[in-house]
């Protein structure tokens, strides 16, 4: 899994979410494959290569996705449509200095 292949994917699942919310008023609904469509190569779930998607609050999640043991890429989306990009280790593995992307 590369840097580009993550934030791809990354980018995928949460235009899912903002669609799926704009339909349900509240992105703790949109938390599945059935309620996102067709995710492509994108898998939800946990660990590495897949998109963690936590949804606590009917406006505001997470998207995570490990690409290693030591690099992850999130996007952080609060309230639905404010999307905030970051990375970590900052500076290695595709992430920039600064820790966002």
């Amino acid at each position: 899994m590369t840097a580009t292949t993550a934030q791809q994917q990354l980018v995928l699942v949460a235009d899912r979410v903002d669609a799926c919310y704009a339909k349900t008023g509240d992105v703790r609904k949109c938390t599945d494959a059935a309620a996102l469509g067709d995710l492509g190569e994108a898998k939800l779930g946990a660990g590495t290569g897949v998109v963690d998607l936590d949804a606590t609050q009917p406006t505001r999640y997470q998207v995570t996705m490990k690409v290693d043991d030591r690099t992850s890429f999130a996007i952080l989306v609060q309230p639905v449509g404010a999307r905030k990009r970051v990375c970590s280790p900052e500076g290695a593995g595709g992430c920039p200095k600064g820790g966002a992307w």
